[in-house]
């Protein structure tokens, strides 16, 4: 059984029928095969490849293993406001009768069970079909070298949870939890910062759907990225200017990670540690259920 045949399956069963829609038409546009940007090719095909990159022609935002605390600790070879891509054209929007401050979209309406399966679907598949008494220990993502528990639990997510006050500041990660412990952290603890996050950082209406997107952004990307993201400026208008259309745009440049990798360099014979920027097809997956999900009527 293939991906998208266990991704059917597994909507049909635990999601309702708005959110099954909703994932479903996001998936069908996805990238399935990889891409790679930068290149990885061997020899002088990588190098001329990697040193493009390096000179600036390749300017794109990097999800990267990094602390979410502050934008200004992001790893990006350029800022956001450099991207070549013109920023969507903006038409003034007058909120919709759904869209209110986003701090009024309180956690009990916005944190439910469907926005943590979304979650656990696109962060662990593996656990997403898990019954809810498997146990599950921490592991190393082969992805960023992250260590974290299936369900997308990182130390980066911990901390952001301390610092804005989900989680005591003693609180430590245990080596095991079962599925349901997960999902109870999750709901209680980790997803709620990240709804702070959005809280303190949009300052324009939203709806329910919209909140729920950015949260699930948000906790995949960091709150770094979030900023980045919405906040635009006359010339680059983003989500905070309320350009409401242009946030399709700004979720799809956020399917990219990053690697490092040794290479030869042919002229001079030195090893020089360079960075691989790569899409990667699972985000790209997710980046387009996120943009479904935020331009849903609800």
């Amino acid at each position: 059984m293939n991906f998208d045949e266990e991704y059917e399956r597994h909507m049909e069963r635990l999601l309702n029928e708005d959110w099954k829609s909703l994932i479903k038409k996001a998936a069908a546009p996805a990238i399935i095969g990889g891409m790679t940007l930068g290149g990885l090719y061997t020899g002088n095909r990588l190098y001329d490849k990697i040193q493009k990159t390096k000179e600036g022609n390749v300017p794109i935002p990097i999800i990267s293993n990094i602390s979410s605390e502050d934008s200004d600790n992001f790893d990006y070879d350029q800022p956001a406001y450099n991207f070549n891509q013109p920023a969507t054209p903006n038409k003034k929007v007058e909120p919709t009768k759904n869209q209110v401050p986003p701090s009024e979209l309180t956690n009990d309406k916005v944190i439910t069970n469907d926005l943590i399966n979304f979650i656990l679907y696109f962060e662990s598949h593996k656990m997403y079909k898990a019954k809810d008494d498997q146990q599950f220990t921490l592991f190393k993502n082969k992805m960023d070298g992250n260590i974290e528990m299936p369900g997308g639990i990182t130390a980066n997510g911990i901390e952001d949870a301390k610092r804005l006050g989900t989680l005591p500041k003693d609180y430590k990660m245990p080596s095991q939890m079962s599925k349901s412990d997960v999902i109870n952290l999750l709901k209680n603890s980790i997803i709620p910062a990240y709804a702070k996050a959005v809280d303190a950082n949009v300052t324009v209406p939203i709806s329910l759907r919209q909140k729920q997107a950015l949260i699930s952004f948000a906790y995949n990307a960091g709150i770094g990225a979030l900023k980045q993201m919405i906040n635009g400026n006359e010339k680059d208008p983003r989500l905070n200017q309320s350009n409401y259309r242009g946030v399709k745009t700004e979720f799809s440049k956020w399917n990219k990670v990053v690697k490092y990798q040794d290479v030869k360099d042919p002229k001079t014979g030195k090893i020089e540690k360079v960075k691989i920027v790569t899409i990667e097809p699972g985000l790209t997956k997710r980046r387009t259920a996120e943009s479904k999900l935020f331009n849903s009527s609800q």
